[in-house]
This record gives C-alpha cells, sequence and structure tokens, in this order.
C-alpha cells in the first residue's frame, strides 16, 4: 500500500508535434490535490484505491478498515512505507480488531520494493501527464476510469509478477 498525491498543475511530459510547432498545456495556480491510498495484491491482479482528505494516521485506520472489510475472507499481509502515521499506538489497537490484516513494514528508503508505486507511475504518466483538469473531481474520475482498465495481466506484469 502507499499514498499519492495528484496535483490540479499538468505534469508536463514529451509530446509529438509537427516540427516547427509548440505544444501548449493550460494550467492553473490551484493548489488544489487529490490524495489516494492505494493497495494491490499482485499475484492475484487486484488492486484498490480509496480516497482520502490528507495522509494522516487517521486516514491511515479508515483505510485498514475498508481493506478488512473489501477483503473480510482473506489473510492480508500488507506492506506500508515506514511514514509515522503508519505507526503508533491507535495503528496497533486498530490492527488488534482486524485479525485478517498483517503489517509489514518496507525498508527505509526503498520504494522501488513497493508494487503500488508502479501503479502510481503508470496513473501519473497515463493519465495526469499534459493534462489539465479543471478540478480535483475530475482527476478522480479520470483516474478510476484507467484503474479499472488494468488487467490482471497487466498488473501481475507491472509490479514483476509475471
Amino acid at each position: 500500500m502507499d499514498e499519492a498525491g495528484f496535483s490540479l498543475h499538468p505534469k508536463l511530459g514529451p509530446v509529438w508535434t509537427k516540427k516547427g510547432s509548440k505544444p501548449q498545456v493550460p494550467t492553473a495556480s490551484n493548489h488544489k490535490r487529490l490524495n489516494l491510498m492505494g493497495w494491490v495484491a499482485p499475484l492475484k491482479g487486484w488492486h484498490g484505491l480509496v480516497r482520502i482528505d490528507r495522509g494522516n494516521r487517521q486516514s491511515f485506520i479508515s483505510f485498514l478498515k475498508y481493506l478488512h472489510g473489501r477483503l473480510r475472507e482473506w489473510k492480508v499481509f500488507l506492506y506500508a512505507d515506514r511514514a509515522s502515521w503508519h505507526k503508533g499506538e491507535q495503528v496497533k489497537e486498530s490492527l488488534a480488531e482486524l485479525k485478517n490484516i498483517h503489517l509489514h513494514y518496507l525498508p527505509a528508503y526503498h520504494p522501488e520494493q513497493n508494487p503500488q508505486e508502479r501503479i502510481w507511475k503508470l496513473l501519473r504518466y497515463e493519465v495526469t501527464t499534459n493534462h489539465y483538469f479543471q478540478n480535483v473531481d475530475a482527476i478522480n474520475c479520470a483516474i478510476r476510469r484507467k484503474q479499472s482498465q488494468v488487467k490482471p495481466t497487466r498488473l501481475r506484469h507491472l509490479c514483476q509478477f509475471t
């Protein structure tokens, strides 16, 4: 699992254009952003996203409860980075109630070991690069649309579980 933020200010990337022309991408000086927590089960080809207000302990605990409800019949080994809000007494108390979720921490400074990072990279490249969105809900809809199109085989390949 991992958190990510998507800004209304578009990420600029390379584009094909007619020689001599100059492509333009509209932007705004708006600092609003969409915050998401995502999870991936590469062997099953499953993934999901949860919208959050901000990356904090309360959002993480809500995410854990969501995941518990969604995957109630499965034993879940959840790997998270070492952000401060992924730890603490409140998290331990919540995990004691959510018997099917077993939280483990990834080594510090190794995002390449987190398969969810690959999902974020895909979404940023294919959804938000060179694309202006009027508001946060429009980004959310575009990301959800793309997320629903990612097939299990592509997900396993992205996460290097082919």
